[in-house]
This record gives structure tokens, sequence and C-alpha cells, in this order.
């Protein structure tokens, strides 16, 4: 997720930012003018099945906003997720490089080491 300036969030994922990135993202894809009628378009957001994905706070949300629809992954099913392979690929390259803070951390993931 990125803030406000558009740069990566550090820092655990969670509900209270879930929330805030599923409110951006609803009104970037659905404006204002848009959101009644009928035949409006539905935007399927799949993911999987990690606590704050199943909070009340975001069942909530998706009634809230009908045009945003969870569709989960079935549990225990990373192979399905193209996101793992690419957190895995990305957790080897930085670890090669043993990063020892965050600054590092951030630099190896980047692809600039020293």
């Amino acid at each position: 997720m990125l803030d406000k300036f558009g740069q990566p969030q550090v820092g655990p994922y969670n509900t209270e930012r879930l929330l805030a990135f599923l409110n951006d993202l609803h009104q970037r894809l659905v404006p204002e003018q848009d959101q009644e009628g009928e035949n409006m378009r539905t935007f399927v957001i799949i993911w999987d099945n990690v606590a704050f994905h199943h909070s009340q706070a975001t069942t909530t949300l998706f009634e809230v906003h009908p045009r945003l629809v969870p569709l989960f992954l079935p549990p225990y099913s990373p192979f399905l997720n193209p996101i793992e392979e690419f957190f895995s690929a990305w957790r080897w390259k930085a670890y090669d490089h043993q990063p020892h803070d965050q600054m590092s951390l951030l630099e190896a993931m980047q692809g600039h080491h020293s």
C-alpha cells in the first residue's frame, strides 16, 4: 500500500490499513456519480484468507460498497496466489544481501545494495 505521497508504507498490514486501501480503491473505481443504478460494473477482489480479510469491519465495508465483491481463495492454496511467488523470490533476494537494518533491507529489496 502506498501513502498519500505514493511511497510504500513500512510496517505491518492490518485491518485499518486494509480499510483505508479499500476505501481509496472504491473512490478511484466508482466515481460518486456512478454509485447508484442498475447495470453498474462490479469489481471482484481476489485474496487469501488472512484474518483481517474476514474482520467484521471488512465485512461491513463490503456491505456499504456492494460494487466491491470479495472472492476468497481456498485455504492453503498459495499456488493460486501469484503474489506468493513474487514474495518468495523477493525474500530470497533480500536475504542474500543480509540486510542488518530497515534501510539496508529496503535497499536490498530495490536492488540497490552496497
